[in-house]
């Protein structure tokens, strides 16, 4: 496993320690283990892991006092904590569920059972760390699982795109407009390709205003044609409130409050250009596409 997840033990019992310890490590995950809460508190702080084991009794502070801390720090709050316990009652159980807890498990337990627990919430972590919060696009790591599948196939085209406008829209308007916006983008982008595109393209939100959109060389100047078109009617009522801010602003001697009308620059790379090695390669090419087409020129010129 490379970049192997993290995962931290805090468990009393030696033995059951070094056993979770030696299981996770044997699955490929970087284990640390400890045997207190405060400890855990200050572990969780350096090593930021995926996942925490964490035993309820514990010497010194307990498990629920771990979680609870764990929620409140800014830092930490975002970790997964699975809570082992031989309290059965339910509301202990609710009580490490309402402190944040993911998973609650009872000994003694499955180690199979805690095995596909743990693996099944990394995935569901990294999942999420792979999917824009705000469009819900692939971002991360499943771009660049698509860019390297590109580079498996010899007829492709792959669009990298902006929003003109977006810098001085975000700061007229505000992060909630900002985000209206970009889910705007998204819905547009997701219908083109359902329209024009094939079932195999690609959509996704490489961060802030920019995104991309692999297709085939067939259908990639009609699809450029209905995401622009899709955009500007999306945005009519938009651009409608803008352009009349701009005119007041004009004619109260104040140009420079005037912002942009909103617009989608795309840069346009296809496999026909020339053969890339690697997925960096692929994505500085499609950067200098995507800069050239901001420049208002031809995104299809030897790259």
């Amino acid at each position: 496993m490379t970049d192997a997840s993290q995962i931290l033990i805090v468990e009393d019992d030696v033995d059951l320690a070094e056993m979770l310890d030696t299981l996770f490590q044997d699955l490929g995950y970087e284990v640390s283990t400890t045997h207190y809460g405060e400890e855990a508190l200050v572990l969780c702080e350096e090593r930021m892991p995926e996942v925490v084991i964490l035993d309820i009794y514990l010497p010194d502070i307990n498990g629920y006092e771990v979680c609870r801390r764990l929620r409140n720090n800014l830092l930490t709050k975002h970790i997964a904590v699975i809570l082992l316990t031989q309290r059965t009652l339910k509301s202990d159980k609710l009580l490490g569920l309402e402190l944040g807890a993911v998973d609650y498990i009872t000994k003694p337990f499955d180690t199979e059972e805690l095995k596909l627990r743990v693996q099944n919430t990394i995935r569901g972590i990294q999942h999420k760390r792979s999917i824009d919060g705000v469009t819900g696009l692939p971002r991360g790591r499943l771009i660049e699982e698509q860019f390297r599948f590109l580079l498996r196939r010899e007829n492709w085209a792959l669009m990298y795109m902006g929003i003109s406008g977006f810098g001085p829209f975000k700061e007229a308007y505000g992060l909630e407009s900002a985000k209206t916006l970009l889910r705007i983008t998204a819905s547009t982008l997701l219908e083109a390709v359902g329209e024009v595109g094939t079932v195999d393209d690609f959509v996704g939100h490489v961060g802030e205003d920019d995104f991309v959109v692999t297709t085939v060389p067939a259908r990639a100047q009609a699809l450029m044609h209905r995401i622009k078109g899709g955009f500007k009617s999306a945005l009519k009522d938009l651009d409608t409130v803008i352009e009349q801010e701009r005119v007041r602003a004009i004619k109260k001697g104040r140009p420079q409050d005037a912002i942009p009308l909103l617009d989608l620059f795309i840069g346009l790379l296809t496999s026909k250009e020339r053969d890339f090695t690697d997925i960096r390669e692929l994505a500085e090419a499609a950067a200098k596409a995507r800069r050239r087409a901001e420049k208002g020129l031809s995104s299809e010129q030897t790259v």
